[in-house]
């Protein structure tokens, strides 16, 4: 009977796994832009790039390169200062004065109130100064082609789409940041039904509201409705929290691929990938007993395929155990091959696809144990748990 389930478990997520490596969509733009501009819907409205940074010296640079050459014209880029402690706010300054286009501008944000998250202070305030169509979020760790904004007007040019969100290319530096990562897009590709999220036909159901503040763009009038950054102020994980949001009050949401069109830096090396992700990782899927419960649960599941095929060499197993090995390691090979179209990371880790796993409980573990405690520092900033285990 367990081997049984164990089957049924490793098919159904290698055929989650295909489905969306094939056919979730991507954000793509039309090549010839002069046929967009001159079609019956000639949706051409005002977008503004929002850039929270704090203490962004070393990324805020190439990610305003990256917006200032944008095919599309009607747009603009403000950039929050976060009360920074380094350079950010004269790096901006400068590109403002390089920039003759007036597109750029920076505004100083103020002191976070209490009961505010961090990031979700610093994007309501940046909304409160915008007053474009379409609000496009964007984190100061990201990079986009000269297409980004231009494929980001065609899909709202859609009347139904209220919110897209984009999972960028995950660029690694360091295998430390590319260990924790990978388990990320693993998780994303092989769990959720991202193939049928991405569709606008398919509403955003309570079950799968799904988003990366990465990119979340939002319709004006949409991210009124539900209360902008202020309704979801006291979240840890503001993302999923304004999706989940979106899904109770009807909302249209896109969830793309976005590999071609923009990536992310998210993390320099493993230490500050760990302490990046110790905040959040116990709180994806909500609370962080039933993170436990699932990173346990996965722990088992690819861990087992090889505990056995060990077992077998040594001593006489049952064909259906071995059947659960091959099985299960053949799974873990294939999800994985999937996971590398979406993350940098080497090749070579699939080796140690089982240590991967038992890794990301013991960041569950922590990552829970610190929410329990109640205080997480992060950007020299302390952040009170509201969370119980």
């Amino acid at each position: 009977m367990t081997d049984n389930l164990m089957l049924v478990y490793y098919i159904c997520i290698a055929t989650v796994t295909l489905l969306n490596t094939f056919f979730w969509p991507r954000l793509t733009c039309s090549k010839d832009k002069e046929t967009i501009l001159s079609s019956k819907t000639n949706y051409y409205p005002h977008i503004d790039v929002l850039i929270p940074a704090r203490n962004e010296e070393n990324n805020i640079q190439t990610c305003l390169q990256s917006l200032l050459t944008q095919t599309y014209t009607n747009y603009s880029i403000t950039v929050l200062d976060d009360r920074s402690t380094d350079t950010t706010s004269a790096l901006v300054q400068q590109f403002i004065h390089q920039s003759p286009s007036g597109k750029l501008k920076l505004i100083h944000g103020k002191p976070l109130p209490s009961g505010w998250v961090g990031k979700s202070w610093a994007c309501q305030q940046l909304a409160n100064a915008s007053h474009a169509d379409i609000l496009v979020f964007v984190d100061a760790d990201t990079i986009h082609q000269p297409t980004f904004l231009q494929a980001m007007s065609e899909k709202f040019s859609n009347p139904k789409i209220d919110l897209v969100s984009v999972f960028p290319y995950q660029k690694t530096q360091t295998v430390g940041s590319a260990w924790l990562l990978s388990m990320l897009g693993w998780s994303l590709l092989t769990h959720l039904p991202l193939f049928l999220i991405a569709r606008s036909r398919w509403r955003v159901f309570s079950s799968f509201p799904i988003a990366i503040g990465q990119v979340l763009a939002f319709r004006r009038q949409a991210y009124d409705a539900i209360g902008g950054h202020c309704a979801v102020k006291t979240e840890w994980v503001e993302d999923i929290a304004l999706a989940r949001l979106s899904a109770k009050l009807g909302l249209n949401l896109l969830f793309l691929n976005g590999i071609s069109q923009t990536s992310c830096t998210m993390y320099e090396n493993g230490q500050q990938a760990w302490l990046g992700f110790r905040k959040n990782w116990s709180l994806i899927a909500g609370k962080p007993m039933i993170a436990l419960i699932i990173w346990i649960w996965l722990s088992i599941s690819f861990t087992l395929p090889y505990f056995l095929l060990i077992t077998s060499c040594v001593s006489n197993l049952v064909q259906s155990s071995i059947l659960v090995a091959f099985v299960g390691i053949g799974t873990s090979v294939l999800t994985w091959m999937c996971t590398r179209r979406i993350i940098q990371i080497p090749i070579w880790m699939v080796i140690f696809f089982p240590f991967l796993i038992l890794t990301s409980l013991c960041l569950c573990i922590d990552s829970a144990h610190a929410i329990r405690k109640g205080k997480i520092i992060w950007k020299d900033r302390e952040m009170k748990s509201k969370y119980p285990v």
